[in-house]
């Protein structure tokens, strides 16, 4: 397979925040979006939202995060979410990005914001949740909430939906849902794959 281009590595993100957000958040009706303000941030959080939207008609709003940590947790206080689905990404400074994760996370602990949350695969995978484990407060704060992130099967065809469990020796996730992905997401393989196939699901 030859490798992808950025639009097309972009595009992918988007087209894997448009299938969680059409299928995975229908049991919740007032969504936060928590996204920090850079391009793919915004391209996949939006995509996210605007899936929600059509496939629920449920209430969103979404939130720029910046480092204003306090304000922005006493605005998500405030609107009561019952799911806010958070995205830290797109900076190789790993440590800055834990920082930030730390820092939103102990501000929304303060506040005992009573919501599940959707971590943004990159932002599992890539800069990781160990801050939030190893801070004994979050990780008490967290114990009762629903941690999710979704992760690409592409081999399969599949976008998968994890339950993320958080323990203090350890964190792992467990694959609850899965949803076919689509047929835009086989357009990008078909142009970089030879001799093979995979699935989709038709528009």
């Amino acid at each position: 397979m030859m490798p992808l281009k950025f639009d097309e590595i972009v595009e992918l993100h988007i087209l894997n925040g448009q299938v969680v957000g059409y299928r995975a958040l229908k049991d919740y009706n007032r969504v936060a979006f928590v996204a920090m303000k850079n391009l793919l941030c915004t391209a996949v959080a939006s995509s996210m939202e605007s899936s929600y939207i059509s496939a629920t008609g449920g209430e969103c709003r979404y939130f720029v995060l910046d480092e204003n940590y306090e304000s922005l947790a006493d605005e998500l206080s405030r609107y009561h979410p019952n799911l806010i689905a958070v995205f830290i990404d797109n900076s190789k400074d790993f440590e800055a990005l834990r920082a930030t994760l730390h820092s939103l996370f102990s501000a929304l602990a303060d506040r005992e914001v009573d919501s599940d949350y959707l971590f943004h695969l990159y932002t599992f995978v890539k800069v990781g949740l160990e801050p939030l484990q190893k801070d004994e407060r979050i990780r008490n704060y967290l114990a009762d909430k629903r941690l999710m992130t979704y992760t690409a099967n592409f081999e399969e065809g599949l976008v998968e939906l994890r339950e993320v469990i958080i323990v203090p020796e350890e964190i792992y996730s467990e694959i609850v849902e899965e949803y076919p992905i689509s047929f835009r997401h086989t357009r990008i393989f078909n142009q970089r794959l030879k001799g093979r196939v995979i699935k989709f699901e038709v528009e």
